[in-house]
């Protein structure tokens, strides 16, 4: 049996501003279920709230930030970044393995 290769990933998505909160809420859970149906685990979810962004993104001034901590095999993340991106709710994304030791750090 060959051991499964996870590590620990950081992941910032930035969705619509014009979700609602009831929206938004169920946007996060379903990236967070789908991470887990893929085989990962959520570590910590941290709402950032809307910001502005530096630059428009799909005629979007501001976004609701919105960062992930989580373990996963390392073949499941291509499939975890294309599900992301044809999510029409979510404007940008950055998926990076990190270590735990920033979990810790990260502050708003």
């Amino acid at each position: 049996m060959s051991e499964v290769n996870t590590r620990f990933y950081e992941g910032m998505l930035i969705f619509r501003p014009t979700l609602s909160e009831e929206e938004l809420e169920t946007a996060v859970k379903g990236v967070e279920k789908h991470l887990t149906k893929a085989g990962g685990q959520i570590v910590e979810t941290r709402m950032w709230g809307k910001r502005k962004l530096a630059y428009p993104i799909a005629r979007h001034k501001e976004g609701v930030y919105v960062l992930f901590y989580f373990n996963a095999p390392t073949s499941i993340i291509s499939g975890v970044k294309r599900a992301v991106k044809l999510n029409e709710d979510v404007i940008r994304e950055l998926i990076t393995v990190t270590t735990e030791n920033e979990l810790s750090k990260t502050a708003i």
